[in-house]
């Protein structure tokens, strides 16, 4: 009994030095404090979740960046390159420029088409962001790293090798790349103001409606009925310029969030962007001509709806920036 009596008092003294040594201990980032000297703060700063009550001056929300803090630009360029690097990753990759068992405009003409349309819209946005965009007026040069993407990219399409497409739009992906950590590094300017924006948004407008004209083309230049054929080849570069355009507007709603804001603007681009999301993702197995009282659908009226709404959008986002 007095073993055991001993072996416990010998416990409890333990317990209590223990927990003096941690008091006296110093907390993470106090080394160097002396006893009783005040807790030392660091320069981290954990996200943590605001909750219900919670006062939003104490909290650190994890969402999303300070506005000070993004890197303005860095989705511009992002999104601009990936459109372009995507299309080259994927499945049998560039296909405009295919001669071996498919052939350029057999039997993947669709696809063709639009990663056709996909490319028109990267290769203007490129041109605007060397002319406007990544410069700081029309007396300063070209930013060389988009000058080398934008030439790159303008590059044909369907050319198979001396040099392929598909090497010289790689080498505008890594072009636009380059200028991206150029932002980073603050080698390169990204001028966000309504200025450019509007030209921008004029390239987009001036595209979707030449993309409309075809949308609702009955006859061609000649006179003839549009064909089936001809019909789905204007369907899908619609698809592509849409998804591009699509894509590159919700860049636009990240680096161009200030001017979008302080005109009351941001929900007039997200209808816009609605309609465009919505084109881009139609996939009919085949794209018929049907009447408007028919059985059969009219794909390209069908897309036409989606493409004319985010047209007149955008067009009223530019009278609104030019006020």
């Amino acid at each position: 009994m007095n073993k055991l009596l001993g072996v416990a008092a010998v416990a409890v003294v333990l317990i209590l030095l223990l927990a003096v040594w941690r008091a006296e201990s110093p907390l993470p980032g106090q080394e160097g404090a002396g006893a009783g000297a005040p807790a030392q703060t660091t320069d981290e700063v954990i996200p943590v979740a605001r909750g219900e009550g919670d006062d939003a001056d104490d909290m650190v929300l994890s969402a999303a960046p300070p506005a000070n803090d993004r890197l303005v630009g860095s989705a511009f360029a992002t999104t601009l390159a990936d459109i372009i690097d995507e299309e080259l990753g994927s499945g049998l990759g560039w296909r405009p420029n295919d001669l071996f068992l498919i052939g350029p405009g057999w039997w993947t003409d669709n696809v063709n088409n639009k990663q056709l349309g996909k490319l028109e819209v990267v290769r203007q946005t490129c041109r605007i962001l060397k002319t406007r965009i990544a410069r700081v007026d029309d007396s300063s040069a070209f930013d060389g790293r988009v000058e080398k993407a934008e030439s790159a990219f303008f590059n044909d399409a369907t050319r198979f090798m001396l040099p392929s497409a598909e090497k010289k739009y790689r080498e505008g992906v890594a072009g636009i790349r380059d200028y991206g950590r150029g932002l980073a590094e603050e080698s390169a300017l990204f001028q966000a103001r309504s200025n450019n924006l509007y030209d921008l948004l004029g390239y987009y407008k001036d595209v979707l409606g030449s993309c409309h004209s075809t949308l609702v083309r009955r006859h061609e230049a000649d006179g003839s009925t549009v064909s089936t054929f001809r019909a789905d080849d204007y369907f899908y570069y619609a698809v592509g310029v849409s998804d591009a355009t699509g894509r590159m507007g919700e860049a636009i709603k990240i680096d161009f969030r200030e001017e979008l804001e302080s005109r009351n603007l941001i929900e007039l681009m997200d209808q816009a962007l609605a309609s465009l999301t919505r084109g881009a993702a139609l996939r009919p197995w085949v794209v018929t001509e049907g009447a408007a009282d028919g059985l059969l659908a009219n794909h390209r009226l069908n897309l036409s709806g989606y493409v004319a709404d985010a047209r007149q959008k955008l067009h009223s986002v530019r009278e609104t920036l030019k006020k």
